[in-house]
Parts: structure tokens; sequence; C-alpha cells
């Protein structure tokens, strides 16, 4: 692994939609992010409380079992208040997410491209480094 990699915070990616996460993952290794596919929201969030190295990003499908995304960002959030979030979702829109009490730093709708993810995480990794 080169040191861009190694020096890259990991991305916590949950979709229940498997091919999905993957590809999202697939996608993010190519700038060499490390990531952790969860298709169970559930399974991601207990891992990150049991995990030794936090994410510095959730990217989290909205519609999935008995969890939802928004819900999933709001449980993440309550243990890491600075985390940054990303909700993607095929069926709502923006307006919705806008009028939610729970929002995520930013929503990208489905099917997007590779750019467009690529460019909102370097954006949102990019803020948490300044936040520092």
């Amino acid at each position: 692994m080169d040191e861009i990699a190694q020096n890259k915070e990991f991305i916590y990616i949950v979709d229940d939609e498997s091919a999905l996460a993957q590809m999202a993952n697939t996608i993010l290794g190519f700038k060499g992010y490390r990531a952790h596919v969860f298709n169970d929201p559930a399974k991601a969030f207990e891992h990150m409380q049991n995990a030794g190295i936090k994410p510095a990003l959730l990217i989290t499908d909205c519609i999935m079992g008995s969890v939802n995304g928004l819900e999933l960002i709001e449980q993440f959030k309550k243990v890491l208040p600075e985390l940054k979030t990303i909700l993607m979702s095929g069926t709502i829109t923006n307006e919705f997410v806008e009028k939610c009490p729970v929002r995520p730093d930013r929503f990208i709708p489905k099917p997007y491209s590779a750019d467009t993810l690529l460019n909102i995480v370097e954006e949102l990794m990019a803020a948490k480094e300044k936040a520092r």
C-alpha cells in the first residue's frame, strides 16, 4: 500500500445493496481511501463502537431494512459528533433531506458518477483536516 493510502482515514460505507456498497468502495480505493463495507446498519454501528480506529466519514444509503440512513447518522453522531456524513438515495430528494431534523453533511442522489463521489469525499475530508 502506498504512503498516501496509509495516511488516509477509514470510511464506513453502509448500503443494503451489496453491489452498490462494493462499487463505492472500489471508487474510493482508486484514490487510496480505506473503507469498511457493511450491508447491515446495525453491524456497522456495532463495529464502530468496538473499533480501535473510528471512521472519519460515514457514507450510507437512506432506505435500508430496520434502520434508515438518517437514523444511522443520528446514532453515529451521538458517539462521534465530529463525524462527516454522506447520505445517498435513489428514492428521496435533497429537498426532503433539508426538512429532516438530522441532516448529513452532503446528499448524493443515485445514480451518481465516480467523480461526484470522489469530489464530495475529498471536500469533506479536507474540511475535517482544516477543523483540526
